[in-house]
């Protein structure tokens, strides 16, 4: 049965007994009805006596225990304020009754005193009596952070550069001071591009609490870099060259910072083509420029050189003539850097005296050089000549009368004259040809011809006693034979015996003297010659070599001759 307090159970019970005899007997138990049974279990002894003294005993047993659970008395819920990252103490009293034993022994998982964590934690309790039976309960301990953090600023990164700019992101830190998450650090990022920009920092616990902004201004961030450009002077020219020293210079835009430096000028002084200067610009955020270049910078200071050549060279009369040409200078030009933009041309000299010619040569850069010739003289046209008397070209005439000999004079306006001969003249009887040339200083030359006839004599004769017509004439040796003779000059009869060159004889062949002529009349008298009577006369006085044959030759001045053959006898 159950018990009903410390000391047990109240144990009722009714024993009876029958006899056949006496019918319901008394039954007498120990213990008896009623009395308290601690708990555990009980022998009850009863035995009953009829009348006549008969007993009969029995028993039975009774067992008191206690299945009832003690009754648990706890604290209700408790909300704490967190005092540390622990969370906080809670202080709380369980106690537990129980109907049989006084004292029941309670147990729980977390104690009085207890620092209980942050959020909701169940404390669960047993009260166990001696009996075993067990009671279970629990309750709530709730602590809360409701307090915020602290917060202080502690700076920023990267610091601004010494313009205040800033051309990355922009991290501002806080320090966050819990009472419950500690110490510990938040920040904020900046990462737009502005001026005077801002940014609020809050420190949050992990309860949620906030703490109040704490706002760092003057943020510049920069990220954009500048834009550079480049600028030469001078100014190239039109074909792209400069004959100087040129210089770059830099400058830069920038919309935000603004630009705080470029690169200082570049100034190139070295010769050559296809140069280049480059140079950036820093903003004051420290963001520097793409390269601004100025490229192709040709510069050439070297003047070209060019030298005149006249062709041909120079006559040694100091003057080109005729025969020469007229000269011609011909410029050569060299640049090795920028190249020559045009050499001169060739320049041909007209006619004149002390001339002169010079050219000038650039480079593409500018730069030039000149070169002359002087003291060219040039005389091209012959001089004109002039005949003094002579022989009239195409004209005849007889042998002693041919005009004087002429001469020539020359003249010439340029270089002036230098002379004037004539040759082939001649009195001799024949064709002739004249010719005069005019020299003028330069060299040049005129000639002009003149021909004109020289006309034999005619001779007639040998007149009679003389054969002529090849007839050998016979004569006795020693003879004299009178040879008669006339001379013309044309109409005119020559009577003058200068006119006479010779009279001579010679041997002969008497190999033809198969027809002879006897001469029938001598001559007596002297040997000279003479003109008498409308005629020469030579009186010849034959050889005395009898047998021989001669030749007799009359030869005039003129070069005509008469022939005569003779036999000896």
């Amino acid at each position: 049965m159950e018990a009903t307090g410390p000391d047990g159970a109240v144990v009722a019970f009714t024993a009876t007994a029958e006899d056949l005899v006496d019918g319901d007997v008394e039954v007498t138990c120990s213990p008896p009805s009623g009395s308290t049974l601690g708990l555990g279990t009980h022998t009850i002894s009863c035995s009953a006596a009829d009348t006549r003294g008969n007993t009969a005993n029995g028993s039975f047993s009774v067992t008191v225990q206690d299945t009832t659970p003690p009754e648990l008395h706890l604290p209700g819920d408790q909300e704490l304020e967190a005092t540390g990252p622990d969370g906080a103490a809670a202080i709380f009293t369980v106690s537990a009754t129980d109907l049989v034993d006084p004292d029941v022994e309670i147990s729980c998982d977390h104690q009085s005193g207890d620092t209980f964590p942050i959020g909701t934690t169940t404390v669960t309790c047993t009260a166990t009596d001696d009996s075993g039976n067990t009671a279970m309960g629990s309750f709530v301990i709730i602590v809360e952070d409701t307090t915020p953090p602290e917060i202080t600023y502690l700076g920023r990164s990267p610091e601004p550069n010494e313009n205040g700019w800033n051309n990355t992101d922009v991290t501002a830190t806080w320090q966050c001071v819990d009472i419950v998450d500690g110490t510990y650090t938040v920040s904020e990022t900046v990462t737009t591009e502005g001026e005077n920009q801002s940014v609020t920092g809050y420190c949050v616990d992990a309860a949620g609490n906030q703490s109040e902004g704490n706002q760092v201004s003057g943020i510049n961030i920069d990220k954009t870099r500048p834009i550079a450009s480049a600028s030469r002077s001078p100014e190239a020219n039109k074909h792209g060259w400069n004959n100087t020293d040129v210089t770059v210079t830099f400058s830069g835009e920038d919309v935000l910072s603004g630009v705080d430096y470029c690169d200082a000028p570049v100034t190139l002084s070295g010769e050559g083509a296809g140069q280049s200067a480059s140079g950036t610009c820093t903003d004051k955020a420290g963001n520097v420029s793409e390269p601004a270049v100025v490229t192709d910078i040709n510069i050439d200071k070297t003047a070209p050189t060019i030298s005149a050549a006249v062709t041909p060279e120079r006559p040694a009369t100091g003057w080109w003539n005729q025969a020469s040409g007229a000269p011609t200078v011909t410029y050569t030009c060299f640049d090795a850097t920028s190249g020559v933009v045009e050499c001169p041309q060739s320049y041909t000299f007209p006619e004149g005296e002390n001339q002169s010619h010079g050219a000038a040569v650039f480079d593409y850069a500018g730069n030039s050089a000149s070169a002359s010739v002087t003291d060219i003289d040039v005389d091209l046209t012959a001089p004109t000549l002039t005949w003094i008397g002579g022989p009239a070209d195409g004209s005849s005439h007889y042998y002693g009368s041919v005009p004087a000999e002429p001469t020539c004079t020359a003249e010439d306006a340029l270089s002036g004259p230098a002379g004037c001969s004539v040759s082939g003249y001649s009195t001799l009887v024949g064709q002739h040809t004249l010719t005069a040339a005019a020299l003028d200083n330069a060299g040049n030359s005129t000639t002009e011809y003149r021909s004109y006839s020289v006309l034999a004599w005619t001779l007639t004769g040998f007149y009679k006693p003389v054969d002529m017509d090849g007839v050998y004439n016979s004569v006795k040796g020693g003879s004299t034979v009178p040879l008669k003779f006339q001379v013309f000059a044309g109409p005119t009869e020559l009577t003058d015996v200068s006119a006479i060159r010779s009279l001579t004889y010679a041997s002969t062949s008497c190999a033809a003297a198969a027809a002879t002529d006897e001469i029938e009349t001598l001559a007596t008298g002297g040997t000279v010659l003479r003109y008498a009577d409308g005629q020469f006369i030579f009186n010849w006085k034959t050889p005395k070599t009898a047998g021989s044959c001669l030749r007799v030759t009359l030869t005039t001045q003129d070069g005509s001759a008469l022939v005569a053959y003779f036999k000896l006898k």
